[in-house]
């Protein structure tokens, strides 16, 4: 699934840039958008095991987050919290 592998390309590129030394601020733009690529992923899955097609609300709302367009509000609030999640990692 494409998903799956935007994140794990994703927790690859933030452990390049930790072991980099990059800043604080690029490590954080990183894991915020790991985050909703995560959220894409799960809304794939999702609407997977429901039998549904990529047009589905749950695949267009992942989509969008994982481009950092606005999605849902749930959506948003989802963001945030799985950064304060990624953050007691």
């Amino acid at each position: 699934m494409d998903e799956e592998r935007q994140v794990k390309a994703r927790l690859e590129r933030i452990d390049e840039l930790r072991r980099a030394g990059a800043p604080p601020r690029t490590v954080l733009e990183n894991v915020r958008a790991l985050v909703a690529e995560g959220e894409a992923w799960l809304a794939a899955e999702r609407t997977a095991r429901r039998g549904g097609g990529k047009g589905t609300p749950a695949a267009v709302d992942g989509r969008e987050a994982a481009r950092g367009g606005g999605g849902t509000e749930t959506a948003g609030t989802r963001r945030s919290e799985g950064v304060v999640e990624a953050g007691n990692l």
